[in-house]
């Protein structure tokens, strides 16, 4: 953000149910959040958007793209996010390295498993070179709340309306988008068929830039190529 904020204006959100934001109990589809993030932009007068988003940050982002393109000056990023319903998305969902999509859609157990236990739980997903252990710590206390720890979940529980949203959206757009996996991400090598399928869904202007030295956490892991 600092390195951002010295040509632009930076708001950084909080998802429906993540931090700050307040917990609901449905609406978590990539979809509605991104009417969520419209209402903001409406709410602070702000005009012609860039929409940044990191991981499922980036389906929302995908999402905002689709339903408010007079909105967007053009830009939009999807950094190392697979796009539900679109091109190796069914290769995503059956990887051993995304076990945890099925364990979060299961109803009510994760929230049992992981209540009480989300630093150990955090940690086993953000490496120690990246990630401090007071910065597990304050994202357990951000997910502390039985509310905010549902809320993600509900998130992943959502996906299924995600793939069929993405599907169904044929309408031409010409702003580009990007798609920035890390280096190292074992996304990297399914980007180019999630840049195709946008184009076979009449996205004009897709290209993809790799973040080097990097594998999932691209801001953090290389907030300077990032920027």
């Amino acid at each position: 953000m600092p390195l951002l904020a010295k040509q632009f204006t930076v708001v950084a959100v909080d998802l429906r149910g993540i931090g700050g934001s307040a917990a609901t109990a449905g609406g978590y589809d990539a979809a509605n959040m991104a009417e969520d993030v419209h209402q903001l932009v409406e709410h602070l007068h702000l005009d012609h958007v860039y929409v940044v988003g990191h991981d499922i940050g980036g389906m929302v982002a995908y999402a905002f793209a689709r339903r408010y393109p007079e909105t967007s000056r053009g830009v939009m990023m999807m950094l190392d996010a697979p796009l539900p319903g679109l091109g190796s998305w069914d290769a995503v969902k059956t990887s051993r390295i995304t076990w945890h999509i099925n364990f979060h859609q299961t109803p009510e157990l994760p929230e049992q498993l992981i209540a009480g236990r989300e630093a150990i739980y955090f940690r086993h997903f953000l490496d120690r070179d990246t990630f401090s252990d007071a910065d597990v710590a304050r994202y357990a206390r951000a997910y502390a709340a039985p509310e905010h720890l549902r809320s993600p979940l509900e998130i992943y529980r959502a996906f299924p309306a995600n793939e069929k949203f993405n599907a169904a959206q044929q309408s031409a757009i010409s702003m580009p988008l990007v798609l920035a996996p890390g280096e190292n991400s074992p996304f990297e090598k399914l980007m180019p068929s999630f840049a195709e399928a946008l184009r076979d869904h009449e996205c004009a202007n897709v290209k993809i830039e790799v973040i080097k030295n990097s594998v999932h956490y691209v801001a953090d892991e290389q907030p300077e190529a990032v920027a």
